[in-house]
């Protein structure tokens, strides 16, 4: 699975917790945020906490970035809290 980096703004229960960097994946040709992956028996790596964005809020950034797409809106945290 072809993988890019975004960077994207994550709210948990509703309250903003910033800017953070996932990898930007495509499943069924629809693209995700993920930002957990996992290891299964066969050998190959599955997102497990992914949030699927809509392509109309990805915004191509400069080629001397960092990262090389930015998602132009906050998305909840599919991850657990930590306490």
């Amino acid at each position: 699975m072809e993988t890019s980096k975004i960077r994207v703004m994550v709210m948990q229960n509703g309250q903003m917790k910033g800017l953070y960097h996932a990898d930007l994946t495509y499943i069924d040709n629809i693209p995700y945020a993920v930002f957990k992956w996992e290891t299964v028996p066969e050998g190959d790596s599955v997102p497990v906490a992914r949030v699927r964005l809509d392509p109309r809020g990805l915004m191509k950034l400069p080629a001397n970035s960092s990262v090389e797409y930015q998602y132009r809106a906050a998305i909840e945290d599919p991850r657990q809290p930590e306490f």
